[in-house]
């Protein structure tokens, strides 16, 4: 795993895409939030931000777990403390199970 910052082709590749991936690397994770690799994984370790989830060796930041973070931080919302129903509340249920009031 690096601890450098994301070169800048590759920050400037991602920051030209329309939307970013779901599921972020480290590497694309710091960039997205506009920090230092090193600064997003310490960062993780503080549980500033949410922990990866593990795809066989790879670590994946969910980015709509980050969004959250970042919303809950800037006071815009706060999640409720089940981040299941806070996901339903933004793309529906996962589970086959319908909408609340629909």
């Amino acid at each position: 795993m690096s601890a450098t910052a994301p070169s800048p082709a590759s920050v400037d590749a991602l920051t030209r895409l329309p939307n970013w991936p779901r599921r972020l690397s480290a590497e694309q994770a710091a960039a997205y939030l506009g920090v230092s690799v090193t600064r997003f994984l310490d960062d993780v370790d503080r549980g500033v931000w949410p922990p990866a989830q593990r795809d066989g060796a790879r670590r994946l930041w969910d980015r709509r777990l980050i969004d959250a973070k970042v919303d809950e931080r800037s006071g815009l919302s706060q999640p409720p403390a089940d981040i299941e129903e806070y996901l339903d509340r933004l793309d529906g249920p996962r589970d086959g199970r319908a909408r609340q009031g629909t």
